[in-house]
């Protein structure tokens, strides 16, 4: 009896001996797995600004480093820790690239990285748009990971276009003429076009007067046409000119980050043409002649009509009968001698 006490102590104290050593180990593994992970952006790139086009993306570039600590590193264990951009503001996503592509751990350290982002093309202006750089992580059992952050903001870029007619501009002295032309704010953000003849001195020493709207504010995206007119003095020089309309981004002047104010513009050949008095006062020496020759000619014709007429009337008043007043001659008859006496 005391022998099999004695058994049943011994073999309940190795049980409890081998729990003892089996947690122990358990917590040695779970320690071993649990680390900290802090990915870092460098302050000087955490806040940037992107320069897309309409037609050209742009790259940022974010230094960072990732800290990796644990307390206990197994024999010949490693940790891989690669990178992920996180976007919720952005659509479609931004790429990324990171160099290098993924860090490779063998002891708790900080080991540094780059990355590269695309800004995609059409991004609307003055937008802010929070970058997360996090961590996927292969070696580890539920890592603690503090992700990096960083901040993007949309610059404004500025772009003009505009369409109108290329036919040339006819306008008679005296007259007034409208015409117009088409703007689009091609830029990524609401802008103000301001416009002006650069000409204008010229046309209005030859007597062309423009009348046009000096500027037109243009959300992005849209387009508002502008009405423009054309007035020839009664004394404008008839000749051909040229009509020359500047269009500048207000807000790219006024933009301290665009070095050149955005600039387009207009053409068009104007034709002055002669109105009814210059047309007569420039032919006078055409016309005062043939007037002259007009009037001598019809002063002749009257004269022979006047003329004829009058011939007319002798010759009829030279063959009215006798009946009416004429005298008639008498007709001489045969005159026959006759002798009396004879049977």
């Amino acid at each position: 009896m005391g022998t099999l006490v004695r058994s049943v102590a011994f073999l309940a104290l190795l049980v409890f001996a081998v729990t003892i050593v089996a947690v122990a180990l358990s917590s040695e593994e779970v320690a071993a797995q649990l680390a900290d992970i802090k990915v870092t952006i460098l302050e000087e790139d955490r806040d940037q600004s992107a320069h897309p086009t309409d037609v050209a993306v742009d790259r940022l570039v974010f230094r960072g480093d990732v800290a990796l600590d644990r307390t206990f590193w197994p024999p010949g264990s490693s940790v891989v820790i690669e990178f992920e951009l996180e976007m919720n503001s952005a659509s479609p996503a931004w790429e990324a690239f990171f160099h290098p592509e993924f860090l490779t751990y063998t002891a708790s350290s900080v080991q540094n990285f780059t990355a590269t982002v695309v800004v995609p093309v059409e991004q609307p202006a003055g937008v802010f748009h929070s970058l997360i750089f996090n961590a996927t992580v292969t070696g580890l059992f539920l890592p603690s990971i503090e992700p990096g952050s960083a901040q993007v903001v949309i610059a404004q870029y500025y772009k003009i276009g505009r369409q109108y007619s290329t036919l040339p501009l006819r306008v008679t002295q005296g007259d007034i003429i409208d015409f117009n032309i088409t703007l689009a704010n091609r830029g990524n953000g609401e802008d103000t076009f301001i416009l002006e003849v650069s000409n204008e001195a010229e046309l209005l020493n030859a007597g062309l007067t423009v009348i046009y709207e000096p500027s037109k504010h243009i959300d992005a995206g849209e387009e508002e046409e502008v009405d423009l007119q054309l007035q020839a003095s009664n004394d404008a020089l008839v000749s051909d000119f040229s009509l020359n309309l500047t269009i500048r981004s207000e807000g790219s002047a006024s933009d301290p980050d665009v070095e050149d104010t955005v600039t387009s513009g207009a053409e068009w050949n104007v034709v002055v043409e002669a109105g009814l008095a210059t047309t007569l006062t420039d032919n006078l020496y055409i016309i005062v002649p043939g007037a002259i020759i007009v009037i001598v000619i019809g002063v002749l014709l009257i004269m022979r009509r006047r003329k004829r007429d009058r011939k007319e009337v002798e010759e009829r008043a030279t063959k009215v009968p006798a009946a009416y007043g004429g005298k008639k001659k008498k007709k001489k008859g045969k005159v026959e001698e006759v002798t009396d006496g004879e049977d």
